[in-house]
C-alpha cells in the first residue's frame, strides 16, 4: 500500500516459458545490463536497454503484458534464487552429514543465469594459496620428481665414463662432478608456468632477472650522488628561503616604522591648526565681546544726555 492508501494490482506469475524468455534477452544485452559502472551515462544506457528489452519479450512471449520494472524485479528474484541454491548446495556439501539426501538440481534458466553472472560471481574464486586440494596435487607432484631425479642421480652414480682425447688423455667422470652436472640440470630455470605448483617457487632466479653486482653498485653510486645533489640543493634553497624571509621582515618593519612617523607628524599638524583656531577663535570672540560692551556703554551715554536734557527743560 503506497503513501495515498491505493493498493497496487499484483501481476500474473512468470511461467516457466515467460523466465526462459527473459533469461534469454537478458543474456542477449548482458553487455549493458550487468556493467559494473554506475554513471549517470551507464544508468541511462541500462534504462533503456530494459525498455527495449521489454517491447522484445512483450512481442515474443504472446502472455500478459510485462513492464521493464517488473522484468528488471523479476531477473533479480532469478539471480537471487539462483545463488541461493548454490549457497545451500556448497553448505551441504561441507556438512557433517545426517538426514536424509538433498538433491540440488539447477534448470536451464539458472544455468542460463550463470552464464550470464560468470562463474566468479557466482562460485566465488579458486584459493591460490592453503588450499588442500591443491597442496596434495603439489605433493603428489613432488613426490614424482624427487623419486625420478633420486632415481637419475643413483644410475649415473653407478656409471663410470672414460673419455678419450685423441688417444692421448682419459678423464673419469667423478661423483663429484657428476653432483655439479644434477644441480646444474635441477637449477635450470623454468621457461614456462602453465602447470604451477608450490615447488617452482623453490627454484633459483633466471641469470636475465639478477642484476650483475656492478650494475647493482653504479645504481646504488648513482642513487646516492643523486640524494646528495637533492640535499645540497635543498639545503641552498631553504638558505635562500630564510634570507629571503628575512629581509621581507625587516623591508616591512621598515615601512610600518616610517607610516607610524609620518602619522605621528599628521596628528601634530593637526592638533597645531585646532590650537590655532581656537585662539583665533577667542581672539575674536574678545574683541566682538569689547565691541558691544563698546556700542552699550555709548548708548547708554547717549540715552543719559537725552534725559538730562528733557529734566531742565
Amino acid at each position: 500500500m503506497d503513501s495515498k492508501g491505493k493498493v497496487k494490482n499484483r501481476s500474473v506469475n512468470f511461467t516457466p516459458m515467460e523466465e526462459t524468455f527473459l533469461a534469454y534477452f537478458v543474456k542477449k544485452h548482458k553487455g549493458i545490463l550487468e556493467n559494473k559502472k554506475t554513471d549517470a551515462v551507464t544508468n541511462a544506457d541500462k534504462n533503456k536497454c530494459w525498455v527495449m528489452l521489454e517491447k522484445e519479450f512483450n512481442a515474443e512471449s504472446g502472455a500478459s503484458y510485462r513492464s521493464a520494472q517488473i522484468l528488471k524485479k523479476k531477473y533479480e528474484n532469478m539471480k537471487k534464487q539462483t545463488k541461493k541454491k548454490i549457497s545451500e548446495e556448497k553448505c551441504y556439501r561441507f556438512g557433517t552429514g545426517g538426514g536424509p539426501f538433498q538433491e540440488f538440481t539447477l534448470t536451464e534458466d539458472d544455468q542460463t543465469v550463470i552464464e550470464i553472472l560468470g562463474e566468479t560471481r557466482v562460485h566465488g574464486l579458486a584459493t591460490q594459496f592453503g588450499g588442500d586440494a591443491e597442496d596434495i596435487e603439489a605433493i603428489l607432484i613432488y613426490t614424482e620428481e624427487t623419486e625420478e631425479a633420486t632415481q637419475n642421480d643413483t644410475d649415473r652414480n653407478n656409471e663410470i665414463e672414460y673419455v678419450e682425447d685423441n688417444g692421448q688423455h682419459e678423464e673419469i667422470i667423478t661423483e663429484e662432478n657428476l653432483q655439479e652436472t644434477v644441480v646444474d640440470i635441477h637449477e635450470a630455470p623454468v621457461e614456462t608456468w602453465s602447470k604451477y605448483n608450490p615447488t617452482l617457487l623453490k627454484t633459483p632466479k633466471s641469470k636475465a632477472l639478477k642484476p650483475s653486482t656492478k650494475t647493482g653498485q653504479n645504481v646504488d653510486n648513482v642513487i646516492s650522488k643523486k640524494i646528495s645533489q637533492w640535499a645540497t640543493v635543498k639545503s641552498s634553497l631553504e638558505e635562500e628561503k630564510r634570507r629571503y624571509l628575512e629581509e621581507e621582515h625587516e623591508t616591512k618593519i621598515t615601512l610600518m616604522k616610517a607610516l607610524h612617523d609620518e602619522e605621528l607628524n599628521i596628528m601634530k599638524r593637526e592638533s597645531q591648526i585646532r590650537i590655532l583656531r581656537s585662539e583665533e577663535e577667542k581672539k575674536i570672540i574678545i574683541e566682538g565681546l569689547k565691541e558691544e560692551q563698546k556700542q552699550k556703554k555709548e548708548i547708554f551715554e547717549l540715552q543719559k544726555l537725552k534725559l538730562l536734557k528733557e529734566m531742565r527743560k
